[in-house]
């Protein structure tokens, strides 16, 4: 959540409860519907991220793979950015 937070302000109101569930993940007046779809997109892909970094990309891809069936992840370049 800490680093989601540092690139996407949107998430600066969320916290992460004891039992793991997001708080303050709501859409209030002063957000749009797009605002808060961009900040669950860099959520994710922070913690997509790090399962890449702590139990590797195939893990990553099966895990991921089990829970969304439907995701295309044919096309990910895990060394991107990469020097």
């Amino acid at each position: 959540m800490t680093l989601a937070k540092a690139e996407s302000p949107t998430l600066s109101a969320v916290v992460v409860q004891l039992d793991g569930a997001l708080a303050g993940l709501d859409l209030d007046d002063e957000l749009g519907k797009g605002e808060l779809a961009d900040a669950e997109v860099v959520l994710v892909a922070h913690i997509l991220g790090l399962l890449v970094t702590f139990v590797g990309a195939a893990l990553m891809l099966r895990l991921v793979n089990e829970a969304w069936p439907k995701a295309r992840l044919d096309d990910l370049d895990f060394d991107k950015g990469q020097p």
